[in-house]
């Protein structure tokens, strides 16, 4: 991914236990629906945790990586790109 945002989303989640999965999330004024979860990692900042969700839009052609800061419960958008 080539083309970094770091701008807040919106997020709407699906939780399962211990899984979240992200179903869609607006950016811009633009909705844009998960399609395929490629992978979740999480890193430790002192006492934050921080998810970040590795995710492909099909319908709007984008890859993209958002992240979910635990203590402050704000999204982000961290980097995003076309899908060829």
């Amino acid at each position: 991914m080539n083309k970094v945002a770091l701008e807040p989303v919106e997020v709407i989640v699906r939780i399962k236990g211990l899984k979240t999965d992200v179903l869609k999330f607006r950016h811009k004024n633009t909705e844009y629906v998960v399609t395929k979860f490629i992978a979740a990692w999480i890193e430790r900042i002192g006492d934050n945790v921080v998810t970040h969700y590795h995710l492909i839009c099909g319908g709007q052609g984008i890859s993209c990586e958002l992240s979910h800061d635990h203590l402050h419960n704000k999204w982000m958008m961290v980097q995003w790109d076309n899908v060829d």
